[in-house]
């Protein structure tokens, strides 16, 4: 490989790694002609008197500074802006050299404006340059064959110009587009560049019809009326640019929705995830159909008074509210971290069911009545700590009611009322304790400060 091969790989690594091989040479292709079109257009610039120079430097300041204040083109690296009324003057008023370098100046403003990528800086005012000097040289060609027979007026002039703009506007929407186009290898449909932009076309026009009306005006009263026209150029100039800014900044607000939608969305998908991967070992919770089955078995096989088990009742306090006021899939989802709180606090030979909405209930083995009170002093304690649900910090508490397998019940339901009549005691009484069923007494025992099993 040769140096010369090897730098121009590095080129089109370091410019456009994105393009393909199509892409990339119709993009040299443009900067090459464009290039040319520049070269005749500053040659035939450099043979104009040095009055007629300074107008077209004039003529490329005014266009460069109006070039710093472009409208981006959706989907592209390019931009718009309104200094076509300056580059269509220079047209009409000097020659098609003058328009050729004022619209590269001001191609390559707005493209150093709105890209930081230097194969839209350079392609920009090679496609400006070709554009302009296609529909330009156009232009003077109609109009001298029209003037050859006598059919060349004002009013073709207010005519024929805009309908030029309009074709310089879709000669330079195709070019830009063909190469967006090479490299996604799709077909370019010129109806989808008019739907998509035949506003700015139209601003084409109304640009080159100002041009033709200001150029008509000097032509009558003199050049003193372009510069007595500067300040209506300069105000027209800036509504068109707080114009385009609006409506580019409602586009970007309308982006910036369906992007926060679709980040929530994400967020949604991957809170989902997170629930279920929390949720994950609730899968051993029983339902109270499960439950009460599992507790009549342990029932029927441990008879007698001396059965070493216990049933902690659980309820969540304020659960509604949270409910209400976060709805219910945050509600949901509190209550699969209540359930995961629980289940790390038991082991794996206890029993935990969720018997309601916000109820839970948990048969314990082999534990005697003080064992019980410590673990319902750790839950109360465990599930008092704020929860984080649906981005936001949850507090709540947790009413608990306990009953021993000692008191020899022989159905579930009657260990199940007991139980849950205790923990309403412990609702009744503020919530955030638990209270141990005693029969024919409850015993009312405050969490978690120090709070110990009393006997009856």
């Amino acid at each position: 490989m040769t140096s010369g091969t090897r730098l121009l790989h590095r080129l089109h690594a370091s410019l456009m790694p994105d393009y393909n091989r199509a892409a990339a040479a119709y993009w040299c292709g443009l900067i090459l002609v464009g290039v040319a079109v520049l070269a005749v257009a500053l040659h035939a610039a450099s043979l104009r008197p040095a009055q007629v120079q300074l107008q077209i430097l004039a003529v490329c300041v005014a266009s460069m500074l109006a070039g710093g204040f472009p409208v981006p083109l959706p989907g592209t690296k390019s931009s718009f802006s309104a200094a076509e009324i300056f580059i269509f003057l220079a047209l009409l008023y000097v020659g098609l050299d003058a328009a050729c370098l004022a619209a590269a100046a001001e191609a390559f403003i707005a493209s150093a404006r709105t890209s930081k990528r230097w194969t839209s800086r350079l392609v920009s005012p090679a496609v400006a340059a070709l554009s302009i000097g296609v529909t330009g040289g156009l232009f003077l060609q109609i109009t001298a064959a029209l003037e050859a027979r006598q059919l060349y007026n004002d009013g073709t002039l207010l005519g024929l110009l805009p309908a030029m703009a309009v074709v310089h506007f879709l000669l330079t929407g195709w070019m830009v587009r063909m190469v967006l186009h090479l490299k996604s290898e799709k077909p370019l449909r010129i109806a989808r560049l008019l739907g998509n932009f035949g506003w700015i076309g139209s601003t084409y026009a109304a640009n080159a019809f100002i041009a033709a009306l200001l150029f008509l005006t000097a032509r009558q009263a003199g050049a003193i009326v372009l510069l007595a026209a500067g300040p209506m150029i300069a105000l027209l100039l800036t509504t068109l640019h707080f114009h385009f800014r609006q409506r580019e900044a409602e586009a970007a607000q309308a982006r910036a929705l369906v992007e926060a939608a679709e980040r929530e969305a994400a967020h949604t998908a991957r809170h989902n995830a997170e629930l279920r991967r929390v949720a994950g070992g609730t899968g051993s919770l029983l339902d109270r159909a499960g439950f009460v089955e599992r507790l009549a078995e342990v029932l029927q096989r441990d008879g007698g008074m001396h059965r070493a088990f216990a049933m902690v009742y659980l309820d969540v306090d304020r659960f509604r509210r949270i409910h209400e006021t976060l709805g219910p899939a945050a509600g949901e989802e509190f209550l699969v971290h209540v359930a995961n709180r629980i289940q790390r606090r038991v082991r794996g030979c206890d029993l935990v069911a969720r018997l309601g909405d916000d109820e839970f209930t948990v048969l314990v083995r082999d534990v005697d009545g003080h064992r019980v009170a410590e673990l319902a002093r750790r839950l109360v304690k465990a599930l008092a700590r704020p929860y984080a649900v649906g981005g936001v910090t949850v507090e709540s508490s947790t009413s608990i009611g306990i009953t021993l397998g000692a008191y020899a019940y022989e159905t579930p339901e009657d260990m199940l009322r007991d139980a849950h009549s205790a923990m309403c005691e412990a609702k009744s009484l503020g919530g955030a304790r638990y209270v141990v069923h005693r029969p024919d007494v409850l015993q009312r025992i405050a969490v978690p400060e120090g709070s110990a099993l009393l006997e009856a």
